[in-house]
């Protein structure tokens, strides 16, 4: 199991970073998300992960042009609700790319997967 995390944050980081080692590896290892949210609606999304109340890695996909942003939370019902806050965002997505991300384009074009559930 713990093999299979470093694994997996080694492809996540190459999938970002676009490192040719790392993404030639990756390419080796299918990432499959255990739950996918299309059109990620608040509603949709708050009521799913509320239940979860587990660690997990999860990824951002912007259904146009096919950008991902890779994050990690102990709790993720609590993020949620940042990504979801417009002025919340506002106010810092000089230091988050996937808040400008989500002010530019919107929530509806994006996906939100869950790669992988932790223990707390």
């Amino acid at each position: 199991m713990i093999y299979e995390f470093f694994i997996l944050v080694f492809d996540l980081i190459g999938l970002v970073f676009g490192l040719s080692e790392l993404t030639l590896y990756q390419s080796k290892l299918a990432i499959i998300p255990i739950i996918v949210y299309n059109n990620v609606g608040e509603k949709q999304v708050k009521e799913a992960v509320v239940e979860d109340n587990k660690g997990n890695v999860y990824k951002w996909v912007n259904t146009l042009t096919k950008e991902c942003y890779i994050g990690s939370s102990v709790d993720l019902s609590r993020i949620i609700l940042y990504y979801f806050n417009i002025k919340y965002m506002t106010n810092y997505k000089s230091k988050s790319i996937i808040y400008s991300a989500l002010l530019k384009y919107g929530h509806k074009v994006f996906k939100l997967e869950i790669l992988e559930y932790c223990d707390k």
